[in-house]
């Protein structure tokens, strides 16, 4: 049996590609016309075969789809055959008929790694729950959070963001260290809150590569997301020419119009931007933000919002009035401990933990690569730290 048949038209058929790499990296198996079908055999026959032989169908959802006579007879055949069926929808459409019925995925306007995210969670059939549990409802709280309440000299512990807020990532629970440029983030976002409307503050963390800026990032929202009251929004700027679907995206949750979803991108992007000019603290991260004319653009010109960039830019143009936070590699005794969350069984004193922490630089994403490759090796042989150091010193490990 395979896990998945790939059902779609040729005008998708780059995200059908994408799709099956996706699952097929992630340990699934599928079935999809591109790659399974040879050259001079039956379609017809190959289709039957292939949704008869898989767990689950994947609709690929579509303008072009729902008008596809061979695309209705795949998606049927799956509900015929009482199999599970997985709607898909990456371009605008109204879903109508018997799919209106099915719960579908909605990848449209979804950065890279977030509509991976969403595709995985789906095909692993994973609960929705959050890893905080929400707040009270029963009650309100003697006073709301705001970002003058911001702590300075503390860490909050990891609480629910505001309603309505959007964020990919949950909290990491292998995050280490880094406190002082919590409270550095914090102080940088918290100064000006008695400013006039219409003065912004800006915070940038920025180091090379691999240094940890997303996760720094990530952490700070779950710790001091809630004293935002108008919410997180968490969005991927690595790709300027989808921040407008970045940003329109964002909107989904705010109830800024009863068909939202069906207005054009231009006035989904104008109806989020007119929410975030109001004088109500929002943050807003701009992950991955490497240009200046990026920046200028998006960041809100009014309003009570924060912004939060990560980014690997040293300096800024200073009429951006950016507070540039610069992050290093971990402190030896924080690359250890972070090696010790995959590898509690190994002591502290061990020399060759130490040994590789020291070889990587004390890099977080290279030590969270040697943890993991540490910890699923850790009944073998090459497993233990001084192999690992052997083999990482010849080259090419990583």
């Amino acid at each position: 049996m395979t896990d998945f048949f790939i059902s779609y038209t040729q005008a998708d058929r780059d995200w059908a590609l994408w799709i099956a790499w996706v699952l097929e990296a992630a340990g699934f198996t599928t079935k999809i016309q591109a790659w399974d079908f040879a050259a001079g055999s039956n379609f017809i026959g190959e289709m039957h075969k292939a949704a008869a032989e898989a767990e689950r169908t994947i609709a690929v959802l579509s303008p072009e789809y729902l008008a596809s006579h061979f695309g209705q007879m795949e998606w049927a055949a799956a509900l015929a055959q009482k199999k599970e069926l997985l709607p898909l929808r990456v371009r605008e459409v109204e879903v109508t008929g018997l799919l209106a019925g099915i719960v579908f995925i909605d990848l449209v306007g979804s950065a890279a790694e977030t509509a991976r995210n969403t595709l995985l969670a789906a095909a692993r059939k994973e609960r929705p729950k959050p890893l905080t549990a929400p707040p009270f409802p029963g009650a309100a709280p003697p006073f709301p959070l705001g970002v003058a309440d911001l702590p300075e000299t503390r860490l909050p512990e990891i609480g629910p963001l505001p309603q309505g807020s959007r964020m990919p990532f949950a909290p990491n629970p292998l995050f280490v260290g880094r406190e002082e440029e919590l409270r550095d983030l914090a102080r940088h976002l918290r100064a000006g809150e008695t400013s006039a409307v219409g003065e912004l503050k800006l915070a940038a963390a920025s180091g090379l590569g691999g240094i940890g800026k997303t996760q720094l990032a990530s952490e700070f929202v779950h710790r001091y997301g809630r004293y935002f009251a108008g919410g997180v929004f968490w969005m991927s700027f690595a790709d300027p020419a989808a921040v407008p679907s970045e940003v329109a995206a964002c909107g989904r949750s705010l109830d800024l119009h009863p068909a939202y979803d069906t207005l054009p991108l231009d006035q989904q992007v104008r109806l989020v931007e007119g929410r975030w000019a109001r004088p109500v603290p929002y943050l807003l991260v701009f992950d991955n933000c490497e240009e200046e004319p990026l920046l200028a653009r998006w960041r809100p010109r009014t309003g009570g919002a924060r912004v939060l960039v990560t980014s690997r830019r040293q300096q800024w143009d200073r009429s951006l009035g950016v507070q540039s936070l610069p992050i290093s590699t971990l402190p030896r005794a924080v690359s250890l401990e972070l090696l010790r969350k995959f590898r509690p069984d190994v002591p502290q004193e061990d020399p060759g933990l130490s040994a590789i922490a020291a070889e990587l630089g004390d890099l977080p994403l290279a030590l969270h690569l040697a943890g993991s490759f540490l910890q699923r090796y850790a009944e073998a042989p090459d497993g233990q730290p001084a192999a690992y150091l052997e083999a990482l010193r010849q080259g090419g490990l990583l």
